[in-house]
């Protein structure tokens, strides 16, 4: 397995948090590369979204992984792998990882973290993403999106594991919301550790498109949501 694509860490870091290993967050991709090309004209690493959060993330002591991706549900599981099993040479505690996946690349998030290599993951950021249903079925077939996770993968995924569900109320994409809301509810039901945070004005892309206090409030959970669940045991999160 290569080393991840693009790997980002604190460049203004403290001298501890320069002598104690990093927590990650693994951005998770559900199209292929060739594929996010075509759609967006760039790389998952160049997709301003990415950049911005992975910028952020760096900002406040937590490093960030990009992956190359040729077939995304087998390389989202060998970057999970390389940094577990390589975290140490990277400066990357391997005990601290966390997962951030938005739009048609939630679903393959999803079969992730249902995997036995995210059983010792953290946390798991999850925005306005499809989740399993028809929508998402259909909604894979029109964007070209991996769709490996069903509604039967919830169980699989370890109780411990943080997960925080983003929704935007004025969602462009057709099916997306009643998919995310059926999702939550099985959570829900199966006492899962969740936390969901509903942007009642905001549309599906909330962070590029949408600038208010609500959606900078957002992203300001979303940083303390992380910090709480990767920053906890050395007290390494910043203001």
């Amino acid at each position: 397995m290569r080393r991840p694509e693009s790997l980002a860490t604190p460049r203004q870091a403290n001298e501890s948090r320069r002598t104690h290993a990093l927590p990650v967050v693994l951005f998770v991709s559900g199209y292929p590369d060739a594929g996010l090309q075509r759609i967006f004209g760039r790389a998952w690493r160049d997709v301003g979204q990415i950049e911005s959060w992975a910028q952020l993330l760096a900002a406040h002591g937590i490093a960030t992984a990009v992956y190359v991706n040729d077939e995304p549900a087998r390389d989202a599981l060998l970057a999970l792998q390389y940094l577990k099993r390589q975290g140490a040479g990277l400066n990357i505690d391997p005990t601290r990882i966390g997962i951030w996946s938005v739009s048609g690349n939630v679903p393959n998030a999803l079969s992730l973290l249902a995997s036995a290599d995210a059983a010792t993951g953290r946390c798991a950021v999850l925005s306005n993403g499809f989740f399993f249903g028809s929508a998402m079925v259909n909604a894979a077939r029109q964007y070209g999106f991996v769709a490996p996770a069903d509604d039967s993968v919830l169980a699989s995924v370890n109780p411990a594991l943080a997960l925080f569900v983003i929704r935007s109320g004025r969602e462009e994409n057709v099916g997306l919301n009643d998919s995310l809301d059926a999702f939550v509810a099985q959570a829900v039901a199966a006492n899962k550790s969740l936390a969901l945070l509903n942007l009642p004005d905001a549309p599906h892309n909330f962070e590029v498109a949408y600038d208010n206090p609500a959606t900078r409030a957002a992203i300001r959970q979303t940083i303390a949501f992380y910090q709480t669940h990767l920053c906890d045991l050395l007290g390494e999160s910043s203001a």
